[in-house]
């Protein structure tokens, strides 16, 4: 799974995009978050894609999530965490 770390700048909220994610996404995106995450996506993005897109991201997050280490440390609270329903499928159009 790659993952990018935008850092933001504090004081003026500035943050330099890689090139990549610019070349893929355009210069508009929509950003949906909520407390705990977000998601991004090309202003023209269609839905069902983006989220066929976040089903796969979330199946690599839960393996990463199982990971006995993950950035370099043990993550002690995750067995503290309910575990997450199973994905269900739901059909496009």
């Amino acid at each position: 799974m790659v993952e990018f770390k935008i850092k933001i700048h504090p004081q003026q909220r500035l943050t330099r995009i890689p090139k990549i994610l610019a070349e893929n996404f355009g210069t508009v995106w929509t950003l949906v978050p909520n407390r705990d995450a977000a998601v991004i996506f090309a202003e023209n993005a269609d839905l069902w894609t983006v989220l066929e897109s976040l089903r796969i991201i979330e199946q690599e997050l839960q393996l990463h999530a199982k990971s006995p280490r993950r950035n370099g440390a043990v993550q002690p609270r995750d067995q503290d965490r309910p575990k997450p329903p199973p994905p269900t499928s739901s059909g496009g159009g």
